[in-house]
């Protein structure tokens, strides 16, 4: 994904690109389907070039407490500042790019790449009301209640009964 610069000034340009997620080579983080959606504003002040990219597309997830799956669209706002001026560079600047002063086009399939990847909950639920599975019999509490019945409390919890019980 490459945009040119050379004829960019102090009023931003705005850009919407779309390439398929192979574009983006995410190897184990593939849960990407279809079309990777990038809104772009961008201009220049002086040296300095501000990209703020809106990054959106569709995943395939996986539920971690029933274990189905669904698809979800991913959304995030983002911005890049590319610079010719090397000391902005030094320390931890994530989202500061260097650029030659002569280069006329920027490539952002990097830094979207990694966007998409930080994209991806942590914790993945199918929604907030999800039950997940039964611990005892595998069953999906969403669609059922099961017939499940604890004969074996667990022991570490033993200390915390006798506690209930006391008046």
């Amino acid at each position: 994904m490459k945009i040119a610069i050379n004829d960019l000034d102090a009023q931003v340009k705005q850009i919407d690109l779309c390439a398929g997620v192979e574009k983006f080579e995410l190897g184990d983080f593939e849960v990407y389907r279809g079309e990777i959606n990038v809104h772009i504003d961008i201009n220049k002040i002086g040296s300095e070039i501000f990209v703020k990219a809106a990054i959106s597309g569709n995943a395939l997830l996986t539920c971690d407490r029933c274990l189905k799956q669904y698809e979800c669209t991913l959304s995030e706002n983002v911005l890049w500042v590319y610079t010719s001026h090397e000391e902005l560079l030094e320390g931890d600047q994530e989202d500061v790019y260097y650029i030659d002063p002569d280069d006329v086009e920027i490539d952002i399939t990097q830094p979207v790449r990694e966007m998409l990847i930080v994209m991806l909950p942590v914790k993945t639920l199918c929604s907030e009301n999800c039950k997940g599975l039964c611990p005892h019999c595998g069953a999906d509490l969403n669609k059922a209640q099961c017939n499940c019945s604890v004969e074996n409390p667990d022991p570490r919890w033993a200390a915390l009964e006798k506690l209930k019980d006391k008046p």
